[in-house]
């Protein structure tokens, strides 16, 4: 069980966070501060909400406990190369949901 707290949320490489600040404008955001909270929040959001339980894991046991690929594979009982797929899967499907409450927002 993980206690995702918003301020250790950075999944996102700090390149993707920035394309997605640039690319996508904040209304209701004044600085880049808010603009950084916003985007956690909302990250937040898909973690909890929009990942299936596998992604999520493999995902919080990746980035959260810095666990390496073969390490998930053993505690999951499957390949490598599963877990690859997993944790690319939910990166695109973060992505693609910020990318879309981006829009929307």
């Amino acid at each position: 069980v993980y206690n995702i707290n918003m301020k250790t949320i950075s999944i996102l490489s700090p390149e993707c966070e920035k394309q997605l600040l640039e690319n996508y404008k904040l209304d209701n955001a004044n600085t880049n501060t808010e603009k950084m909270e916003t985007v956690k929040r909302m990250l937040y959001e898909v973690i909890n909400n929009e990942l299936s339980e596998h992604q999520k894991d493999c995902l919080l046991m990746y980035y959260f406990d810095k666990m390496k690929l073969k390490e998930i594979a053993n505690i999951k009982g499957v390949n490598i190369s599963t877990i690859s797929r997993t944790i690319k899967r939910g990166e695109k499907n973060i992505y693609n949901f910020l990318k879309y409450y981006m829009l929307n927002v």
